[in-house]
């Protein structure tokens, strides 16, 4: 028995010994992470860019005379670029007209002259320009006179190429008025005319004549509409 005994204590002295050294022991510490290497700074290219300004020698002009454009083009990057075709593919351009009301109509925009690209190409230094002047006789792709109105004179980006690359040129569009042979004529002619149309009364009051544009004043009456009586009395909305 008393073997038994002192074979306990033993056996509970060692089993203490045991769980006091696990506990002391600690996990290991995990190395630290390396630091990552700094990414090293990207180098852009300098865009390609072209600052693009059309003008004209007059605003207006009288059919058959010739009309000139000066298109300057100026590098506006901190590098050199490359203009090729020069001087590039141009287009004389009839703008859309959206002709309101009674019907909404409206007439797309139509090309009605082209000019072939040259063979050559331009390097510009950074700031540095280079202009070139476009003379149109007003003569559409067929050789006739165009009709009188608003023209575009326009470059054509898309087959223009920069350090080889199609062109994203920047820039202002000029526009040009061919008038009619007499010229404009600035009046306001004073009509105060009706006519009934489908039960409608149509009264033209007055039309404006400028060297821009063509305005009809006009109101309608409907059927059903007794204008009240006096001079006062307002016109139906």
């Amino acid at each position: 028995m008393k073997k038994i005994v002192i074979l306990f204590v033993v056996l509970l002295a060692a089993l203490l010994l045991v769980t006091s050294v696990a506990g002391c022991q600690q996990p290991p510490t995990p190395a630290p992470a390396p630091e990552p290497e700094p990414t090293p700074p990207r180098t852009l290219a300098p865009p390609s860019r072209l600052d693009v300004v059309a003008v004209s020698d007059r605003n207006a002009y009288l059919p058959g005379e010739p009309i000139m454009i000066e298109f300057s083009f100026k590098n506006i990057t901190s590098a050199p670029i490359v203009i090729s075709p020069s001087p590039p593919e141009m287009e004389i351009v009839l703008p859309e007209i959206e002709i309101t009301p009674p019907d909404t109509l409206t007439l797309q925009a139509e090309v009605v002259q082209s000019f072939a690209p040259g063979s050559g190409e331009v390097k510009l230094e950074p700031g540095e320009n280079v202009t070139y002047t476009l003379v149109w006789d007003q003569l559409d792709s067929n050789g006739q006179q165009v009709v009188p109105g608003y023209y575009n004179p326009n470059i054509k980006a898309r087959n223009m190429g920069i350090n080889g690359k199609v062109a994203g040129g920047i820039g202002t569009a000029v526009r040009v008025l061919i008038q009619y042979p007499q010229g404009a004529m600035e009046k306001t002619a004073e009509v105060n005319q009706s006519q009934t149309v489908n039960g409608l009364t149509i009264t033209l009051e007055r039309v404006e004549l400028t060297s821009t544009a063509t305005r009809f004043y006009a109101f309608v009456i409907p059927p059903d509409y007794s204008p009240p009586e006096g001079e006062d009395a307002e016109r139906p909305p």
